[in-house]
């Protein structure tokens, strides 16, 4: 998707014959949300760490837990939860899973220019010119 589309369907669900070789993938990014399908086979563990934005989990097939702090949250298709950003968490697949991510990211705000900043603020100026006393 870019700038000029407006809408696009996406299929958070691979088809049938590629379900069993499905792989993580972006399918969608954007500067405030990203979209990420992340396939986990049983055992898998993803370490703890911290998502760079709010985070909404949607288990799409499988079984996984969550470990937030000392809570554990189990995920069953259908289910969702949702973590502040900077919440830290792990992932560990009970089942071959699949699991939805939306990433949602403040955009950073934009870098101030201070001597660009300091110029429109000092033009026109607003002081008239000092009168010197001399004429000539």
């Amino acid at each position: 998707m870019n700038a000029q589309t407006q809408a696009v369907v996406l299929h958070a669900l691979p088809s049938e014959q590629s379900a069993a070789e499905a792989r993580t993938e972006t399918l969608f990014k954007s500067p405030v949300v990203e979209l990420v399908r992340l396939a986990m086979k049983a055992g898998k563990r993803l370490p703890s760490h911290v998502a760079p934005g709010e985070l909404v989990v949607q288990c799409l097939t499988g079984h996984v837990e969550f470990q937030v702090g000392e809570q554990q949250l189990t995920l069953k298709p259908g289910d969702m939860t949702v973590l502040a950003a900077g919440t830290e968490h792990a992932v560990h697949a009970l089942e071959d899973s699949l699991v939805l991510l939306t990433i949602c990211r403040t955009p950073a705000p934009p870098r101030r220019d201070e001597v660009e900043e300091a110029s429109v603020e000092s033009f026109p100026a607003s002081d008239p010119p000092a009168f010197t006393g001399s004429s000539t």
